[in-house]
């Protein structure tokens, strides 16, 4: 049985965010299309626990009610992934193992050294910081069957979201994402968030550098991997302060604000630079927007509201170098997910 768990899990974490993660990226051309899709499918993975967990939190419901629930909604999106995919085969063909045909020496040693970090933080590395609001609120989540009943941090019952400080995990219920994760597949929220994740988020972190790289540099992939490789270095050499953007995807990816940094803020940037190059985005293309930052309001309001600053910036910058007052108007939906969770955030009591 915990094979099959074990089993389970690896494929739910690596190859099953591939079928929302095309779907949504039908589009999706070039050396890295599989893996911007497999990354675009973690955010459809967070975008639709969000409103199950947000509601069960505020109604006091049980995690097997939101694994439940959560559940019939993903099979319901894989379902009708596959329908679209089925619809659009011709167009990914032979797109899987793209990114080894004709690759440069930059993108290999890019590569390796992100591979490399992953290693690190699966085998040798163990940070617990902030333990008390994730791994601990999970903990309880899970050995309760509760969502924010109790204080997972001392273990009393919880009287006052904003007395206590639990308005913002109340908000952005990442916790129970770990929580339901660890109840599906046998482990436990310590294990999950500080070994078999980590790796993970560390590949989930530098995708969104190779795909804003290829804008930039127009496809060119020597220049993407110097890119890549540049930025690996900046976020290594951040540790002058616990508090970086760096020091967070390196050491403590688990967290929210971790996720926010190191790969929603820059998939908004990728999905405005992809749309001012192409001259403006398809209607389906839109969603895309609507996904990151609907999975950006699951991880932390600051965060969510952050991506959501800088997606009204670059609408902006981006209607008026295409001279298209569309492209605000059809920003704004994706707005919206940030609004109600900052609402949400300031009316919890």
């Amino acid at each position: 049985m915990q094979i099959l768990q074990i089993i389970c899990f690896v494929l739910f974490i690596a190859v099953f965010p591939l079928i929302p993660g095309t779907a949504l990226h039908i589009e999706a051309e070039g050396h890295y299309a599989c893996a911007s899709r497999w990354c675009l499918g973690w955010c459809v993975l967070y975008a639709s626990f969000y409103w199950p967990a947000e509601i069960c939190v505020l109604l006091k419901k049980s995690l097997t009610t939101l694994i439940l629930i959560w559940g019939v909604l993903i099979v319901l999106i894989a379902v009708l992934s596959a329908i679209r995919i089925r619809k659009y085969r011709d167009r990914m063909n032979g797109q899987l193992f793209a990114f080894f045909r004709g690759i440069t020496l930059p993108e290999v040693l890019a590569s390796l050294a992100v591979i490399g970090h992953a290693a690190v933080t699966l085998i040798f590395m163990h940070i617990d910081n902030d333990d008390y609001m994730y791994v601990a609120n999970a903990t309880t989540t899970l050995d309760t069957n509760s969502l924010l009943v109790i204080n997972g941090g001392i273990g009393r019952t919880l009287t006052r979201y904003s007395t206590e400080g639990f308005n913002r995990i109340a908000a952005s219920p990442h916790f129970a994402f770990y929580a339901a994760l660890s109840k599906l597949f046998g482990t436990r929220p310590a294990a999950l968030c500080h070994t078999y994740l980590p790796p993970v988020f560390t590949c989930l972190f530098f995708i969104p550098v190779f795909m804003i790289g290829a804008e930039l540099f127009n496809g060119d992939r020597r220049k993407t991997g110097l890119f890549a490789a540049f930025a690996f270095l900046i976020h290594v050499s951040a540790y002058y302060s616990s508090y970086t953007a760096g020091s967070f995807i390196m050491i403590r990816s688990w967290q929210g604000k971790s996720q926010v940094v190191g790969m929603m803020i820059p998939l908004v940037l990728w999905f405005f630079l992809r749309m001012m190059k192409n001259g403006g985005a398809f209607r389906m293309e839109w969603m895309i927007l609507f996904v990151i930052l609907q999975a950006s309001c699951l991880l932390t309001p600051m965060g969510a509201m952050l991506a959501a600053g800088e997606t009204a910036l670059l609408m902006c910058i981006s209607a008026l170098m295409l001279k298209d007052g569309h492209v605000i108007m059809r920003s704004l939906p994706a707005l919206l997910p940030p609004l109600a969770t900052a609402v949400i955030y300031l009316k919890l009591v």
